[in-house]
């Protein structure tokens, strides 16, 4: 069930309540609360959340349903409510359900302040989920450091979660420094030896870990070449001047690591003034979706992406047909992707450490749960599985490279097998998190 303000998971926003039938997602709240038998949400007693008054475990998810950064974030939000809508309909944990509330922050520090604030205080989630673009993540970790809430962050990551990890905050996504470094080796492996690679980013803090540090990289890491760092504001509408940059230092390969809106805007602008050669993307920044709406545009040819979760494209992985499945059950916004994917590993993260709190569930007694050799079995949705332990909250990655096969329309693996990295394997040291405000 859902309480409606436009533009949210699937559904719509404000508080989504994931009842244990899961029925109407677009109805009001007063029918909301019938169809659940009358019931109120109701806060915990004491000064951590223990569920609402009906039995639930109650988590929160931060998104950008309306923003710039919707196609990359968003999906991750709809991969966690058809994990939810699927994980009621079997029975909850413990027979109690999820109760999932939704928050549309965009890009916005205020938003997500207020609404991190709003969650952890007046819902009283045990768990906050998702979070968007970096920048608007601080003020996030301050508002769960006050009240003891453990945060576990989808694609973008800060920091906090490296080795030695701040105990509240964890990731099945991005700290951008080993993202980055990971891509390097990836590049080394798809493209030739003396390659010139150059790298777009949009304007933001982790800039310097995103191109600066990618470029080093291929200098002094690979046999590749560096080429050109370019970025742009958040908000650029004409991404000519910017593509003509990167045209005229003539990179044999382009990184355009961005958010998804920027990645769709690059890339045509490089292919509509001429440019050729391989375009690389993150597929979990800038999903299958939109890169073939580039394609639909511009053609296929030269289309590469790096992610650390399955393509949606994949065959053969029982745990992806089973989001699948939900997805036609329940219906979309976005069609499957690898983002969805990780929303959907979010999922079986939070139904692991739920099932391990069993009910009451405090959030104390998450957050020690989460930093005891906390391991998620993907169920082959990554190369293996995902492990944090009391001083890393990031946890080894497997990285995959896909090229887009347009005789076949579909997305196909560059590499025979998944490459291992994780904070052990980075080029260099990363900034603390306390040089990261």
């Amino acid at each position: 069930m859902a309480v409606i303000r436009k533009g949210t998971c699937g559904l719509v926003l404000a508080a989504v309540v994931a009842s244990l039938t899961l029925a109407s997602c677009r109805k009001d709240e007063r029918d909301a609360s019938r169809s659940e038998g009358g019931g109120r949400q109701g806060r915990a007693s004491g000064a951590e959340s223990r569920g609402d008054d009906r039995g639930a475990y109650v988590v929160g998810f931060l998104t950008d349903a309306t923003g710039v950064a919707r196609d990359t974030y968003y999906p991750e939000c709809e991969g966690m409510n058809l994990y939810v809508k699927d994980l009621n309909a079997r029975g909850g944990i413990h027979g109690h359900p999820v109760l999932l509330k939704v928050e549309d922050v965009q890009v916005d520090p205020v938003k997500a302040g207020a609404a991190a604030k709003k969650l952890t205080e007046e819902d009283r989630v045990l768990l906050l989920l998702g979070l968007t673009v970096e920048a608007a993540q601080p003020i996030v970790y301050d508002q769960a450091r006050r009240t003891g809430t453990p945060v576990i962050t989808g694609h973008s990551a800060r920091p906090a979660m490296f080795p030695p990890a701040d105990k509240l905050l964890f990731t099945l996504g991005n700290v951008f420094e080993m993202e980055t470094d990971a891509h390097v080796m990836v590049s080394a492996k798809i493209l030739p030896e003396g390659a010139k690679v150059g790298c777009y980013v949009h304007q933001t803090p982790a800039g310097v870990a995103v191109c600066e540090r990618r470029l080093k990289g291929f200098a002094e890491k690979t046999r590749l070449r560096p080429g050109l760092y370019v970025n742009a504001p958040l908000h650029t509408g004409d991404f000519a001047p910017f593509a003509q940059r990167m045209i005229n230092d003539r990179d044999d390969a382009l990184w355009v690591i961005s958010i998804a809106s920027h990645y769709q805007g690059m890339a045509v602008a490089l292919r509509r003034l001429g440019y050729e050669r391989p375009i690389i993307a993150a597929m979990d920044a800038s999903p299958e979706f939109v890169i073939e709406r580039v394609i639909d545009q511009i053609g296929g040819t030269n289309v590469f992406a790096v992610g650390p979760y399955v393509s949606a494209d994949d065959r053969g992985i029982p745990e992806l047909d089973r989001m699948r499945d939900a997805a036609k059950k329940y219906g979309t916004e976005s069609p499957p992707s690898m983002a969805m994917v990780l929303g959907w590993t979010l999922g079986i993260a939070v139904e692991k450490a739920l099932e391990v709190c069993g009910y009451p569930c405090e959030r104390s007694q998450l957050v020690e749960i989460l930093n005891d050799n906390f391991e998620i079995d993907t169920k082959g949705l990554t190369g293996g599985p995902i492990r944090w332990t009391a001083q890393d909250h990031t946890g080894k990655r497997y990285w995959m490279a896909y090229q887009y096969e347009p005789s076949d329309g579909r997305w196909v693996r560059r590499l025979s097998e998944w490459m291992p990295f994780g904070p052990e394997d980075v080029f260099w040291p990363v900034i603390s998190a306390a040089a990261h405000p």
